[in-house]
């Protein structure tokens, strides 16, 4: 994806600096073929999917490594509080 929005954006630079009508035409050309690509990716429902699938198992990890700072960080709190009790 940011690959061809790269691609889309250097085609709209040429076709809007061209001087050559036939440049200019090539570059549209270009830019319609990376917005149909753009939109083929964003619609696709198997990609979406699978990017969907990504997030949610990277908050799950996020989750979890924030379960385990804290429950790290209570444990410090606990030993600060009974260091020196006996």
């Amino acid at each position: 994806m940011t690959g061809m929005k790269l691609n889309l954006k250097q085609a709209l630079t040429i076709g809007k600096e061209a001087t050559d009508p036939k440049v200019k035409l090539e570059a549209t050309k270009i830019a319609n073929d990376c917005y149909k690509f753009i939109m083929e990716m964003s619609t696709n429902a198997g990609i979406v999917s699978d990017v969907l699938k990504f997030v949610n198992q990277s908050q799950q990890k996020i989750d979890t490594l924030k379960k385990t700072d804290e429950g790290i960080e209570a444990t410090r709190i606990e030993e600060k509080t009974t260091e020196g009790v006996y």
